[in-house]
C-alpha cells in the first residue's frame, strides 16, 4: 500500500502526474497529501506490480494529465523509471514543474539540458508543506487541476473551473476568484484578461443604490471646458447595459470577495471588475502590464490593492468609486494615469482614501480630476526620483515647483500659504477641501485658473465643512489682487472667484468691474441674490452654474452677452428679465433652472443656445423674436413657443401685450 489514504485520481478532468523515486516515498507522499488536502487532483504510481501492462498504464496517466510534477534527486536521477516519465512528458508538450529535493542533482546531460527552461521550485526538505502549496497555487497550469469541493478542510466551489477564450476561472465559496490562462495555451507565455461591454449588472446592491441616488450627472453638457486637458469634465454616465458580452464570471458578482490573478496574465481589460460590490482585496501580478478603463470601477467595498511592479498604465476611470480603498501605492513601474482613475463621485460622508504613494515612473497625467472628490485625502507623497512630480508637505507640485497642481481635500489647516516661486495654480486645485477657509497667494503667481477654486467633479459643497471663505492676495502681486476675500485681476474690472463659502447671502459686485468672469460664481450655494452693476457688459460661461439658494438677479442694460452654463443649476430661479442689449443666451445658460416660470427675452437676442432653457420645465410659454435662431432643444418640449415681429413691424396691440 502507498502509506497514504489518499487515493490516486482516474477520473477524466484535469490533474497532476507525479513523478518521484520510491527512495524518496515518505517526503513525497507527504506532498501529495498536502496537495490533494488543498483540493488537487493528484494521480501517482502507489505501488503497482511489475507486469507488462505497468508501461502502457504510465503512459495513458501521463498522456492525459494537465502538468506533471518532477521530484528530483539523486535516486531519481538514476531510475530509469523516473527518465522514462520525464522523456515521456516532453514528448508530449505536458507542463513541468521540477521540485528538487535535494540540493546537489546531477541528470543526465539530455533531461538537464530541457528541464533548464522548465519553472524549479528548490524545497529541500519539504519542512513546509504549506509554504509548498501555496507556491504551487501559483502557477496556473495547476489552476485546473483544483476541485476545492474534494477538500476536506475547504469550502465547495461555486463555480468549477471555465474555460472563456484564452482564460480559465474558478470561484470558490469563500469567495475567492482565480483567473489563468487556458491550460492548453502552451505556446503562449501569458495572455490578457480581454476587454467586455457591460457597463454594470443591472440587479443592484443593496448599499450600492444607497450611494447612487445621490447624484445627477453634474457634467452633462459640458463639452467645452477645453482650454486645458485637465479641465474636461466626464462624459455623461450611462445607466443601461452598453450592448457587448459581460465578464463571465458577472453572473456571480455578488459572490466575488477577492481576486487572485496569476502570473501567466498580462493585462486587465476594460470593466472586467466592474461593480463586484462585495470585491474587498486584489493581487495584481508583476506579468500585468495595463489595467483597463473602468476595470474595477463601482468596487464600492474595495479596501485593498496590491498593483504590481510590471503595470506600466492605470485606464481612465480604473478605479473610479472604490470608495472603501484607504492607502494607494502606485508602484515605480507605472508610467500613465488614466483621466479620473481614482474619483469618487458617491456619497461625500462615504471616501477612505487618505494616503497616496506616487512611483518613480509617473509622467505627465496627474491632474485634480485624478483623484477628485477624495475627500478624506490628506497626502500625496511622491518618490524624489521622480522626473516630473514633487510633493510638498502632502501638496502635490511640478517638478520645478512652479505649478501648484493638487491641494489634498482632506488636509489639515484651515490657512495655506502657496510657497513663494510658483507662478501657476491649476484647475481645481483647491477644489471643495474640508477645513481649508483662507488660502494666500503670493506675488510670484501670474496664472491662477478659472477653476482653481471650484468644487470639482460632482458639484456638491458639505454644510459641515468649512470650505473656502478668502482668497488673499499679495499686494506686490501684479497680476491679480483681492478685495474683502473676492479675486479679481489688478485693475479691478474682471471678477475672477468668489469662494463658495464667503460669508453672507448677499454680495454688490463692485462698480467697475466690467466682466463676470467663468465660473465666478460657481457652487456659491449660500448666496441668495447678486447685485450686478451698470458697468458688467459680460457674464463668463458658467458664471452662476449651481447658485441652487439664488432666488433673484438683476441683469443690467449694459450686459451684451450671456455665456454658455451662466445660470446653470440654478435651481432657486423663479423669473429672469434678459436686458435690451443681450444678442446671445449660450448653451445650457439657464439648462436646470426648475423654478423658473416666466422669462423674457428682447428682440435683441439673435441667438439662443443648445439646451439654453432646457430642464426647466415649469416654463410653459415664452415669446422669441421672429428672427432668433434656436439651438438644439433650446426649450424643454412642452414649452409652447410664440414667435413675435419686430417692434416696428408688429401690431400696437402687440406691443403692448409684450
Amino acid at each position: 500500500m502507498s502509506g497514504t489514504t489518499f487515493r490516486p485520481y482516474e477520473g477524466d478532468e484535469p490533474y497532476i502526474f507525479v513523478s518521484y523515486s520510491r527512495k524518496n516515498k515518505k517526503t513525497v507522499l507527504s506532498a501529495i497529501e498536502a496537495l490533494a488536502g488543498a483540493g488537487y487532483r493528484v494521480w501517482y504510481d502507489e505501488g503497482i506490480p511489475w507486469t507488462e501492462e505497468w508501461p502502457r498504464h504510465i503512459a495513458e496517466r501521463m498522456d492525459r494529465c494537465a502538468v506533471c510534477l518532477a521530484f528530483h534527486s539523486a535516486a531519481s536521477a538514476q531510475s530509469r523509471h523516473c527518465k522514462a516519465e520525464l522523456h515521456r512528458a516532453l514528448s508530449k508538450e505536458r507542463h513541468i514543474l521540477s521540485v528538487y529535493l535535494e540540493e546537489s542533482v546531477q541528470l543526465d546531460p539530455g533531461l538537464e539540458m530541457y528541464l533548464a527552461l522548465v519553472q524549479a521550485v528548490k524545497s529541500y526538505d519539504l519542512a513546509d508543506i504549506d509554504a509548498f502549496v501555496t507556491r504551487l497555487g501559483q502557477e496556473a497550469a495547476f489552476v485546473p487541476c483544483r476541485i476545492v469541493r474534494d477538500a476536506p478542510d475547504a469550502p465547495a466551489l461555486t463555480v468549477e473551473w471555465e474555460r472563456s477564450g484564452q482564460i480559465q476561472w474558478y470561484l470558490d465559496r469563500k469567495g475567492v476568484l482565480t483567473v489563468a490562462k487556458a491550460s492548453d495555451l502552451r505556446s503562449l507565455k501569458t495572455v490578457p484578461i480581454p476587454d467586455f461591454q457591460l457597463r454594470r449588472p443591472r440587479a443592484e446592491q443593496g448599499d450600492y443604490q444607497r450611494i447612487q441616488q445621490l447624484l445627477d450627472a453634474a457634467f452633462s453638457g459640458r463639452r467645452k471646458l477645453d482650454k486645458k486637458t485637465e479641465a474636461a469634465g466626464p462624459p455623461d454616465r450611462q445607466e443601461e447595459d452598453e450592448p457587448g458580452k459581460a465578464a463571465p464570471w458577472m453572473a456571480f458578482r455578488d459572490e466575488i470577495r477577492a481576486v487572485t490573478i496569476w502570473n501567466d496574465i498580462d493585462a486587465i481589460g476594460q470593466k472586467a471588475f466592474i461593480g463586484c460590490a462585495e470585491l474587498t482585496s486584489v493581487t495584481i501580478p508583476d506579468s500585468v502590464t495595463s489595467i483597463g478603463n473602468e476595470a474595477f470601477r463601482d468596487c464600492i467595498k474595495l479596501t485593498k490593492v496590491t498593483i504590481g511592479n510590471g503595470v506600466g498604465a492605470i485606464g481612465d476611470q480604473a478605479f473610479a468609486d472604490c470608495v472603501s480603498l484607504k492607502d494607494l501605492t502606485i508602484p515605480d513601474s507605472v508610467t500613465t494615469i488614466g483621466w479620473h482613475a481614482f474619483w469618487h463621485s458617491r456619497d461625500l460622508s462615504w471616501d477612505g482614501l487618505v494616503h497616496v504613494k506616487i512611483g518613480r515612473g509617473v509622467e505627465r497625467s496627474i491632474i485634480a480630476s485624478t483623484f477628485s472628490g477624495r475627500w478624506s485625502l490628506a497626502a500625496i507623497e511622491v518618490d524624489q526620483d521622480n522626473e516630473t512630480y514633487r510633493s510638498r508637505e502632502g501638496v502635490l507640485f511640478d517638478k520645478a515647483g512652479t505649478s501648484l497642481i493638487l491641494y489634498p481635500r482632506g488636509r489639515a489647516g484651515k490657512i495655506y500659504a502657496v510657497p513663494d516661486g510658483v507662478s501657476d495654480i491649476y484647475p481645481w486645485a483647491f477644489g471643495a477641501c474640508r477645513e481649508l477657509t483662507t488660502v494666500q497667494i503670493p506675488g510670484s503667481v501670474t496664472s491662477i485658473d478659472e477653476h482653481a477654486f471650484s468644487p470639482y467633479g460632482i458639484g456638491i459643497e458639505r454644510d459641515d465643512w468649512a470650505g473656502l471663505a478668502a482668497i488673499e492676495v499679495d499686494q506686490d502681486n501684479e497680476t491679480y489682487r483681492s478685495r474683502e476675500g473676492v479675486l479679481f485681476d489688478k485693475a479691478g474690472t474682471v471678477l475672477i472667484r468668489y469662494p463658495v463659502k464667503r460669508p453672507g447671502t448677499t454680495y454688490a459686485i463692485p462698480d467697475g468691474v466690467t466682466t463676470i468672469g467663468d465660473y465666478a460664481f460657481s457652487d456659491c450655494h449660500e448666496l441668495e441674490s447678486v447685485r450686478i452693476p451698470d458697468s458688467v457688459t459680460m457674464i463668463g460661461d458658467g458664471a452662476f452654474d449651481g447658485c441652487v439658494g439664488l432666488t433673484s438677479v438683476s441683469i443690467p442694460d449694459s450686459v451684451t452677452a450671456i455665456g454658455d452654463w451662466a445660470f446653470y443649476r440654478c435651481r432657486g430661479l423663479t423669473s429672469v428679465t434678459i436686458p435690451d442689449n443681450v444678442t446671445t443666451i449660450g448653451d445650457w445658460a439657464f439648462d436646470r433652472c426648475v423654478s423658473l416660470t416666466s422669462v423674457s427675452i428682447p428682440d435683441s437676442v439673435t441667438a439662443i443656445g443648445d439646451y439654453a432653457f432646457w430642464d426647466s420645465y415649469k416654463l410653459k410659454s415664452v415669446k422669441i423674436p421672429e428672427g432668433a435662431v434656436l439651438g438644439e432643444n433650446a426649450f424643454f418640449s412642452g414649452v409652447r413657443i410664440v414667435r413675435r415681429p419686430p417692434r416696428g413691424d408688429a401690431p400696437w396691440w402687440m406691443w403692448w401685450s409684450r
